[in-house]
């Protein structure tokens, strides 16, 4: 069966995402993400929880990496998911 869901700005199945920052230390920062898509032709919407440290090293930096894992790095990203 196949349903038809109509031209949307989103990634179906949701992907995670992983989003890689810098520390005040240079030292880096990766967090797993669960939610995001596309909202324009130069844009993404990343949906963070202020509390989280990437968020505070996205403000402080105002630059971000933002990667979609494959199935190869399954296993690694599944520790960033958790750490």
């Amino acid at each position: 069966m196949t349903k038809d869901f109509g031209v949307k700005p989103y990634l179906f199945p949701m992907p995670a995402y992983m989003i890689g920052t810098y520390n005040e230390d240079d030292t880096v920062d990766v967090m797993m993400m669960a939610w995001g898509g596309i909202c324009a032709e130069d844009m993404v919407a990343l949906n963070l929880e202020a509390k989280h440290k990437t968020v505070a090293n996205i403000e402080a930096r105002r630059a971000f990496t933002l990667a979609i894992p494959g199935v190869d790095t399954m296993k690694e990203s599944d520790f960033l998911g958790l750490v």
